[in-house]
């Protein structure tokens, strides 16, 4: 009998001093609306119930297994039974956890029938994978055929998984070189687990791209599970009919909202073909219409990113902008701001900057927006993309029809970088 859990997720911390911290002494977590959120040292131990034995990601039974409990945690939020409970049942059972950075985390579980068939069950949570899991709030049921569960055996075999070490093994040490124990972690790890006849196994990449590994995981979420990985942080409004006959085919609508930056106002349309980081996607195509026809025609903006947030806000009494938000690489760790503002009959780019973890602060003047942007490359120590960090904060200034820097800083206190990620825009509403 075969078990697999496939686990996808984004823990804060990687490499060999992720996998020796021991806690540091206890604190009391941070109740926020997706639930309690510990630090990275702190998170709740393995237990009731168990899904891991002792020491699996870093071979030391009894010290703090960082990846052990990270996991456990999004488990046991969505309520999975442990699968190593299940290792001498005769059918086959697999569970596809991910937990993307800044977008809520699910999970597939399948079971493999008596016929040959199986049974997917997806979950979704309301909370955030780098940050907390959250409320369980969807469970769906797919049923898959035969053929696609044959498919799957084949490709379990093929990959030789059960060889394969459960951690990536390190490089060999260059003569004369340390060999560098921790990193700054961008991408999603993936873990497979995996129990059969009696025995035990998990494997943990992080982002595998290509080779069996990945194609076994890839096939366990997209074919099997069926499930739509793509990552939204806004919806997708309601098209009217003489909007949708000016889109492409394949293209979705992912912004539709009047503007006040002229008298008489416009719209404002933003559409895409893929909404999700891809580094072949064209990008978003940002048009401004007047009564259905369009105005200006925007490209290039953002090639390799998609939509992510939207907001109009004044620049002085005369003058209003439209920002644009667009995530960008594989991670969707870096942040792409633009800002457009009338000029004469038409629109024109006023703003356009990039920020790693970061967000762009409009609070007091509106005219004095702050650019946060992390900087890891003062990271001491343990090093992590969704851990505080120390942030560069680039202080711009509207003049008359141009922005211009005025300052730039690096405070030495560091900011919480899942709090930015979550509000692109932040202002005095923000919490």
């Amino acid at each position: 009998m075969l078990l697999l859990l496939f686990t996808s997720v984004l823990p804060v911390a990687t490499g060999a001093a992720a996998q020796d911290a021991q806690p540091a002494p206890r604190t009391s977590p941070r109740q926020t609306r997706l639930g309690l959120v510990y630090a990275h040292t702190e998170l709740p131990a393995d237990e009731a119930p168990e899904y891991f034995p002792d020491g699996t990601f870093n071979y030391k039974p009894g010290a703090y297994d960082f990846m052990e409990r990270f996991c456990a945690w999004f488990l046991r939020s969505m309520k999975e039974p442990p699968l190593v409970d299940e290792a001498k049942q005769n059918n086959l059972k697999s569970t596809v956890l991910e937990a993307p950075a800044i977008f809520p985390p699910w999970s597939v579980r399948i079971t493999i029938l008596p016929d040959g068939t199986a049974r997917a069950v997806l979950k979704s949570t309301s909370g955030t994978g780098g940050f907390a899991p959250g409320q369980l709030t969807t469970v769906r049921t797919v049923e898959v055929p035969k053929p696609t569960v044959d498919r799957f055996l084949h490709l379990v075999e093929e990959s030789a998984f059960w060889s394969m070490p459960t951690i990536q093994p390190l490089p060999p040490a260059q003569p004369g070189k340390r060999r560098a124990i921790a990193k700054v972690m961008g991408g999603t790890p993936w873990v497979l687990e995996a129990a059969q006849d009696g025995r035990y196994h998990t494997v943990e990449r992080d982002e595998p791209s290509q080779g069996p590994f990945a194609t076994l995981c890839a096939f366990m979420l997209e074919e099997m599970g069926k499930v739509d990985s793509t990552p939204r942080l806004i919806q997708s409004p309601s098209v009217p009919a003489e909007i949708a006959s000016i889109l492409p085919f394949g293209h979705k609508v992912r912004i539709l909202a009047r503007t006040s930056l002229t008298g008489p106002g416009e719209t404002l349309l933003v559409y895409e073909k893929d909404e999700g980081p891809n580094p072949r996607n064209p990008g978003p195509h940002v048009v401004f219409l007047r009564s259905g026809r369009i105005l200006k025609d925007f490209s290039d903006l953002a090639e390799g990113c998609y939509t992510a947030g939207y907001k109009e806000f004044p620049l002085d009494r005369n003058h209003r902008t439209a920002a644009l938000a667009f995530r960008c690489t594989a991670d969707s760790s870096v942040s792409r701001f633009v800002l457009f503002a009338t000029k004469r009959e038409s629109y024109e780019v006023i703003f356009r900057q990039e920020a790693l973890l970061g967000a762009l602060g409009i609070w007091g003047n509106p005219g004095r927006p702050h650019l946060f942007s992390a900087r890891t490359d003062l990271d001491l120590g343990e090093s992590c993309v969704y851990c505080l960090h120390r942030y560069a904060i680039k202080d711009f200034a509207w003049k008359h029809d141009h922005f211009k820097q005025i300052t730039e800083q690096t405070p030495q206190h560091a900011y919480d970088p899942n709090r930015l990620v979550e509000h692109l825009f932040f202002d005095l509403d923000y919490p």
